[in-house]
C-alpha cells in the first residue's frame, strides 16, 4: 500500500524511527495486534517490546523538556491504544474477564488514557499539535 497516497502528511513508521521509546511501543502494538489475531497470548516479542517502551519512558518521565515532547505523547497514546484494544477485544479470544484483559487490567487503560488527556491538556490541546498531523490523527483514534 502506498502511504502517501492514503497518508500524505508523513507515515507512522517514519515518525516511530525518530524515538527508541515510540519504536518499542509501535513493535509491542504490531506484536500484539498480530497475537490477538492469531488467537494467541501476548508473545515473548510482544512483552519484549512492551518492557523496552516502558524502560525508555520510564528513564524519560523526570527529564522536563522531553517529558511532554511528541514522542512521549505518542508513546503514551500507544499504551493507551494496548490497553483499550485488550479490554474492547474481551472474549473475542478465550474468555476474560471484565477486569483482566490479555495486556492488563481496566485500570491500566483509564491510568494511560489520564496521563494521556492530561499530557494533550499540558501542551494547550489538540490544535497544539497541528504541526504533526500524525501524531495528531493517532490522538483522535
Amino acid at each position: 500500500m502506498n502511504s502517501v497516497a492514503v497518508n500524505p502528511e508523513g507515515s507512522w513508521l517514519s515518525f516511530a524511527l525518530t524515538d527508541a521509546a515510540l519504536l518499542h511501543a509501535t513493535l509491542s502494538l504490531v506484536a500484539y495486534h498480530y497475537d490477538i489475531t492469531h488467537g494467541r497470548e501476548e508473545s515473548l516479542d510482544c512483552l519484549y517490546q512492551k518492557g523496552e517502551a516502558i524502560k525508555k519512558m520510564n528513564q524519560r518521565l523526570g527529564d522536563s523538556h522531553r517529558q511532554f515532547s511528541d514522542t512521549t505523547v505518542a508513546t503514551v497514546s500507544l499504551f493507551a491504544n494496548i490497553e483499550v484494544y485488550a479490554v474492547s477485544t474481551q472474549g473475542l479470544y478465550g474468555v476474560l474477564t471484565e477486569e483482566k484483559t490479555m495486556s492488563g487490567t481496566r485500570p491500566i487503560s483509564d491510568v494511560h488514557m489520564t496521563a494521556l488527556e492530561s499530557m494533550v491538556n499540558a501542551r494547550g490541546g489538540l490544535e497544539n499539535f497541528n504541526h504533526n498531523k500524525v501524531l495528531q490523527r493517532v490522538l483522535t483514534w
